[in-house]
């Protein structure tokens, strides 16, 4: 079994990328983090705060570069 924290880690920056560098939609990044918890590669609270931490990272930056370049 492969260490929660690297799936963990993927998931954060899937989110973070999801829309922005990568033409997929966090949902389906979501549905793939599901699985994974239920095959118990990623805690249920490890995909919470990697989906909540990298979707919000990526929302601020777009926010960001909206807000001040654009």
């Amino acid at each position: 079994m492969s260490d929660p924290a690297t799936h963990a880690g993927a998931l954060f920056l899937a989110c973070l990328g999801s829309g922005i560098m990568v033409p997929v939609p966090e949902d389906i990044v979501l549905l793939v983090a599901g699985w994974q918890v239920l095959e118990g590669r990623l805690t249920p609270s490890g995909a919470l705060a990697a989906a909540f931490a990298g979707t919000l990272l990526r929302d601020s930056i777009a926010f960001g570069a909206g807000r001040f370049a654009g």
